[in-house]
């Protein structure tokens, strides 16, 4: 199980430099504590990239997955993210109370 596709043991090795690795059952806020650190290490690269990155803290309702689109409907937003066959991505935000 991993974030990376590139590296599916990345988890494992995260779990072992916690002295964690080879134990039954992790608990699901370890795996959570391992998300949430490899989200601001993807986030702080973005930033020194200089890109701008927002932080939204909302649930999702419902997901829509079509070709190459990704649509998350939050409470009163529809987030789109578009992946291009050059790897790139978009993503825009539509307020639904409009």
């Amino acid at each position: 199980m991993s974030v990376s596709e590139r590296q599916p043991d990345d988890f494992v090795k995260w779990l072992r430099s916690r002295g964690i690795a080879g134990k039954e059952g992790i608990p699901r806020k370890i795996y959570g504590d391992y998300l949430e650190e490899k989200l601001s290490s993807s986030i702080a690269a973005l930033q020194r990239d200089g890109h701008r990155v927002t932080v939204y803290n909302a649930s999702v309702e419902a997901v829509t997955i079509r070709s190459m689109e990704l649509d998350l409907f939050l409470k009163s937003w529809r987030v789109t993210a578009r992946l291009f066959l050059s790897t790139r991505f978009t993503i825009s935000m539509q307020n639904l109370e409009i």
